[in-house]
């Protein structure tokens, strides 16, 4: 997203589309009285992106790539200063326990 002095100077097709969708979805959402998309309450995967990312193709008029299955690709946009410390924390953990364990062949 480029910034200029007073705002925001030009937003590509995509983010416009991302930007209005995340809206709309945030809207629904507390009309519905159900969680923010950035509450702690909210189970994010089911409850926001399942919803996000249809709407945000089908304003694009492209398929829908972004499954959950496939939710782990978000993760290397985020700049890991903007990642909770108990995350990375869990992660590495998770980690550790991974390179100890021995592949059955």
């Amino acid at each position: 997203l480029t910034h200029d002095l007073f705002g925001v100077a030009e937003m590509t097709k995509r983010e416009e589309a991302m930007i209005t969708t995340i809206e709309e979805i945030s809207n629904a959402l507390e009309i519905l009285n159900e969680p923010s998309p950035w509450s702690d309450d909210i189970k994010a995967s089911d409850n926001f992106l399942d919803r996000l990312f249809p709407k945000y193709f089908e304003k694009l008029g492209l398929p829908n790539i972004m499954r959950k299955t496939d939710y782990h690709v978000l993760a290397g946009l985020i700049e890991k200063e903007a990642i909770d410390p108990e995350v990375i924390e869990k992660l590495d953990f998770i980690l550790s326990v991974a390179k100890q364990a021995t592949p059955h062949i």
